[in-house]
């Protein structure tokens, strides 16, 4: 298995290990909404999109950080809008989801057990 991940491109690797993790906490937030008469925001394949959309930004300018930066705040003021039409103003989901979106830069720069553990 060793063998396996070394002959990946570190960026694959990272892709991979972002998706899941993404994916993983859209299975969470879909089990947690699931018979519950709220307005969902975002279930597993939102939470994918958010996860994949994070890294894609962020490896188009690792040292500046504006295409992270500026799509965090899109996907803020896009769910805040979201959410104010709605009038469901839960933080929860929408800070679940800007966690999900920083886990490019996590997983790109900190050790896997930080990742897991956030």
């Amino acid at each position: 298995m060793k063998e396996f991940w070394q002959n990946i491109p570190t960026e694959v690797g990272q892709l991979i290990i972002i998706a899941l993790f993404a994916l993983w906490i859209g299975l969470e937030q879909r089990q947690v909404h699931t018979g519950k008469d709220s307005k969902l925001f975002g279930t597993d394949r939102t939470f994918a999109f958010i996860g994949i959309w994070g890294y894609m930004l962020w490896l188009l300018d690792r040292e500046n950080l504006r295409a992270s930066w500026g799509g965090g705040a899109i996907l803020a003021v896009y769910y805040y809008r979201k959410m104010t039409d709605r009038q469901d103003f839960g933080l929860a989901s929408m800070l679940v989801a800007l966690i999900t979106y920083s886990l490019a830069a996590l997983v790109a720069t900190q050790p896997l057990w930080l990742v897991v553990l956030v």
